[in-house]
């Protein structure tokens, strides 16, 4: 890991698209630190590693991610929440925008687009 690298924490109810997600992003620039399965999860790990970015899923069983979101940065300010839509509706990208996600991106997204989305989102740390 270099010094200059973008520490993610994935968040995802589904194995399999957080395995997915760690084999598409890992690498050059980009380092996953973390995976949880749901929100109260993810708010654990991310207090403890504070990741510059957390890639979270918007509908998850329990705490959804907008609500996990919301909790999130009142606990870890500077970390960047990008919500992952399995579909990007008005509604939903409103209300991941209220709950202080800085992006959201579809599932679905090419790899490239998603990784743009991180690394986007960790230039608007603030310092």
């Amino acid at each position: 890991m270099t010094r200059d690298a973008i520490e993610i924490l994935i968040v995802d109810d589904h194995p399999v698209v957080r395995a997915g997600l760690r084999a598409l992003l890992d690498g050059d620039g980009l380092v996953i630190t973390g995976e949880a399965s749901s929100g109260e999860e993810a708010l654990a790990i991310a207090v403890r590693s504070k990741p510059h970015v957390v890639l979270m899923d918007f509908s998850m069983r329990g705490m959804d991610g907008p609500s996990a979101t919301r909790a999130l940065l009142r606990l870890v300010p500077k970390t960047r929440v990008v919500l992952l839509l399995t579909f990007e509706t008005e509604r939903d990208i409103v209300r991941g925008r209220a709950a202080g996600a800085v992006a959201t991106i579809a599932k679905d997204a090419p790899r490239a687009e998603l990784r743009q989305a991180i690394v986007a989102s960790a230039q608007r740390r603030p310092a």
